[in-house]
């Protein structure tokens, strides 16, 4: 199992995601979905939707949740 900071973890709307870095590019984030196995109240273990040794924004995810809102909003003219 792969263990992360509980902080990492952004629930919305009964979805559960992470904001994952992507390798190739430092600055880039990709908005995930997982499965939680188990919460604590300083860390979580994932089930499902993350390998181990990929970064996940520990704080900031709220905001880089209402930021992927906001551009998925512009980029459609929808919302989650």
């Amino acid at each position: 199992s792969t263990v992360i900071p509980r902080r990492s973890v952004v629930v919305e709307s009964g979805d559960t995601f992470v904001f994952v870095q992507r390798p190739q590019s430092p600055t880039t984030f990709e908005r995930r979905s997982v499965e939680l196995d188990h919460e604590f109240s300083d860390r979580a273990i994932v089930a499902k939707g993350l390998s181990p040794g990929e970064k996940v924004v520990a704080i900031g995810g709220i905001v880089m949740a209402q930021i992927y809102e906001d551009r998925l909003a512009a980029e459609t003219g929808e919302s989650r």
